[in-house]
């Protein structure tokens, strides 16, 4: 456990468990932190060294009042691998994550990682009437304004969208939990600047020039279709494809034996 920083002067908490000759990094998502991981992350430790992080505004790390694009997370991730020299390495990217890692690759290449894992995200969100691979396969541009406004007016309220049918109590329970934990400890103007930032980018040219085996990971009901996953999957040179039945966007959640089954099976 410790904390790197940044040459903005940010802090960035991370903890280092477990061993092994190959390096794992987690990369969480929206209001998330390196704990979003724990489900998994316990048995992945008996087998490799596993890094997890909190991107700023998030979990232990600081919160500056600017920096909220997926620029600065992808500067502050760098800094963080070149500080504690966790090259090559494996990052599995969730969610805001994996646009974070995106951008990390557009920015400085592949030469950090001998594998790449991405879940549940699409290389761009917002929809028109000739494309339908963004989130919900629906949504424009008024819908992400529309969602922006969601957000700003109740962290909560955003954050209760990832309930559903398929899960149990105890699982719509602990998303109850974590709505009002949002609300109540995130700062409100930096966590919305960067789901502004997560609607400003379009990955999908970037896909074809990744030169590392990938697997695309994401449950059948997830928030964005299915159709974009197999889409990134097939645009990446050297990718696989995971979808795991009966699951939403919190597949790790959901179902962390299926996923922590296909991870190692990637990983080798």
């Amino acid at each position: 456990m410790g904390m790197i920083c940044t040459p903005e002067g940010v802090n960035i908490h991370y903890e280092i468990h477990g061993e092994g000759e190959k390096t794992i990094l987690f990369v969480h998502g929206y209001f998330g932190s390196g704990e979003s991981f724990s489900g998994i992350s316990a048995e992945l430790q008996k087998k490799y060294r596993v890094v997890v992080f909190d991107h700023r505004a998030h979990g232990k790390s600081d919160t500056p009042e600017d920096g909220y694009t997926m620029t600065h997370l992808a500067r502050d991730m760098k800094t963080l691998i070149d500080t504690l020299g966790l090259a090559p390495l494996i990052p599995i990217s969730y969610s805001m994550g994996t646009h974070v890692l995106w951008r990390y690759i557009e920015m400085y290449g592949t030469d950090d990682f001998e594998k790449l894992i991405f879940c549940v995200m699409s290389p761009k969100l917002i929809c028109d009437e000739n494309y339908h691979l963004g989130l919900f396969g629906t949504a424009d541009a008024q819908t992400a304004i529309d969602m922006l406004v969601t957000a700003n007016r109740s962290m909560e309220e955003y954050v209760l969208r990832d309930l559903r049918e398929g899960m149990t109590s105890e699982q719509q329970t602990a998303v109850r939990e974590t709505a009002k934990m949002v609300a109540d400890s995130f700062k409100h103007g930096q966590i919305l600047r960067l789901l502004i930032g997560m609607f400003e980018h379009d990955f999908w040219p970037l896909l074809e020039k990744v030169d590392r085996p990938a697997l695309v990971l994401a449950g059948e009901n997830d928030i964005y279709p299915v159709a974009c996953h197999e889409e990134v999957s097939r645009r990446l040179p050297d990718g696989k494809l995971v979808i795991v039945e009966n699951c939403g966007h919190l597949v790790m959640y959901e179902r962390p034996d299926i996923c922590m089954d296909a991870f190692q099976k990637f990983i080798g």
